[in-house]
């Protein structure tokens, strides 16, 4: 057969009704992505006072709030069902949680207040041990939180730690990938930033994404 069903799972059970109530926003969702991956490969074509590159740039952010838009309803349907159901794990097992948290349309504060008030046999299970350190992160590095400290090897293989600049600077972490287009974007203006204000004080440490050392170099001596 083409397809089947499995029935005695409440897991699955679960699965089934948040598919079916994210069926139609999760292809929208889709084809936002989509649509969003061939504006972007346009983009890294074209050069920036080309006018088709305004064009592109403009659609670019309609595509965006309409994403922003399909996300606030995902997040409102998936609070729903967890709340409803807290002995359910799949919610949590979907990962959309983190996801909507991700994208800032779920807040720290509310996720926390939904986890919660989960049954404790979520709450302890390893999916919902995770889930609750992942809260703890986040709320670890809320707003008006001091930064957890960190150390990382630059380019040139030397140790860099954020508690070295504590106290003797104003620092500004900017989290940055090679394949991120925007965050590409910025760095001219994170270059201005630091022209105009470093001799007051002011470093930026940057903090790439990227797995593969080769490509935030390549990164690096591009831009």
């Amino acid at each position: 057969p083409d397809s089947f069903k499995l029935y005695g799972s409440k897991t699955h059970n679960a699965y089934m009704q948040l598919r079916i109530k994210t069926q139609k926003d999760d292809k929208l969702s889709q084809q936002n992505s989509d649509q969003l991956r061939l504006i972007d490969k346009q983009l890294d074509s074209l050069p920036e006072n080309n006018p088709k590159y305004k064009e592109l740039s403009d659609e670019r952010e309609s595509i965006f709030r309409q994403r922003d838009s399909i996300y606030n309803s995902l997040t409102r349907i998936t609070s729903d069902i967890l709340e409803s159901n807290p002995n359910s794990f799949y919610p949590l097992l979907s990962g959309r949680c983190l996801v909507y948290i991700s994208n800032g349309n779920l807040s720290v504060d509310t996720a926390r207040i939904i986890f919660d008030k989960l049954s404790s046999k979520l709450k302890t299970s390893q999916i919902g041990l995770s889930f609750d350190n992942y809260l703890k992160m986040r709320e670890n590095t809320a707003i008006n939180k001091i930064a957890p400290d960190f150390s990382a090897v630059d380019m040139n293989g030397q140790v860099v730690r954020l508690s070295d600049y504590r106290g003797k600077s104003y620092v500004l972490l900017d989290f940055w990938g090679s394949w991120c287009l925007p965050c590409i974007q910025g760095l001219p203006n994170l270059k201005k930033i630091y022209e105009k204000y470093h001799k007051t004080g002011l470093q930026i440490i940057g903090l790439s994404s990227d797995r593969v050392k080769d490509q935030w170099i390549s990164a690096i001596n591009k831009h």
